[in-house]
């Protein structure tokens, strides 16, 4: 099969350059679906090490990146090997990995948590600091209070921290919006054929600039000689089916051909493209929709 077969520009507009990078204190990644959570963190922590400007939000200039994992010496392991898979170019910050507790799941917003990240913290001044953070159930007292503790420090020593928190209930998320910098919200998205994984990564604070196609960005991600290859575009939709749809209304099909190449009535299309952004000029492979097709008839089928 295959691998992506176009890539959608986002417009270039001088005026988004003006964009101050994100502030210290903390950023908040609410990750909606838990299976994904391990490489939603790589792909941020990825970004973060080479200060990629992929999300439409740019990046602080730091002085190094620090990977915090709670559980056994597997997960910092892991972790690294991980990273390994990654290109690396030169103007990458230095990545460090620290280990905290044996236990899984580590609370970082108890009193526990608090004694061990706070002092870490006071020590970090410009760096990332990248942790976990499990949301279960509705925001608690004491997680909004840890949050708040953790940011007031942050600030207060010129560190950036990144919380990747992995809710999957929308209840979840609202009060987080208020207890961060930044709130950067990624769900699951259909791959590319090709590609093994997808998610769409939304840049709650930036929601305006969207139709510039800035802040709403999905990431595709395969595995290709053992290196991790990732493109970023303008999101579109979370379907595979609806992207080829809108992909073909950008190459001039009239609804009534977009609705005979992919098996679809006319006002289903009609409907579909009614929802979605302005189409955009994309570079397209010749038989792309071949592939679309067949990885479309699949998701149906399973």
């Amino acid at each position: 099969m295959k691998t992506k077969q176009f890539t959608a520009e986002s417009p270039n507009n001088p005026m988004l350059t003006q964009l101050s990078p994100i502030p210290n204190g903390v950023t908040i990644i609410g990750c909606s679906d838990a299976s994904t959570a391990g490489e939603v963190r790589n792909t941020i922590t990825q970004i973060a090490v080479k200060r990629a400007d992929k999300l439409g939000l740019s990046m602080p200039n730091v002085e190094a990146v620090i990977s915090l994992h709670s559980g056994n010496s597997r997960k910092v392991e892991q972790a690294k090997l991980l990273h390994g898979a990654n290109p690396q170019p030169k103007s990458a910050v230095p990545h460090e990995f620290k280990i905290i507790g044996s236990r899984d799941s580590f609370d970082w917003c108890s009193n526990e948590g608090l004694s061990t990240l706070l002092p870490l913290i006071e020590s970090a001044e410009n760096k990332w600091l990248i942790l976990e953070q499990q949301v279960v159930g509705q925001v608690s007292p004491i997680l909004a209070n840890g949050l708040n503790r953790i940011s007031f420090a942050a600030k207060q020593f010129g560190v950036w921290v990144m919380v990747m928190a992995v809710c999957e209930h929308a209840v979840q998320k609202a009060p987080l919006l208020h207890l961060c910098e930044e709130y950067i919200e990624v769900t699951k998205c259909e791959p590319y054929p090709g590609f093994y994984t997808a998610f769409a990564f939304d840049c709650i604070n930036i929601r305006d600039l969207n139709p510039f196609g800035f802040g709403n960005t999905m990431c595709s991600v395969k595995l290709t000689d053992g290196v991790l290859r990732r493109e970023f575009e303008p999101f579109v939709s979370h379907k595979l089916l609806t992207r080829a749809i809108w992909s073909l209304r950008g190459q001039q099909k009239t609804v009534e051909e977009i609705a005979k190449l992919v098996g679809l009535n006319k006002s289903n299309v009609s409907r579909s493209l009614a929802r979605l952004p302005p189409t955009r000029n994309v570079n397209i492979h010749p038989h792309w929709l071949d592939d679309y097709l067949e990885s479309i008839q699949g998701n149906r089928q399973s």
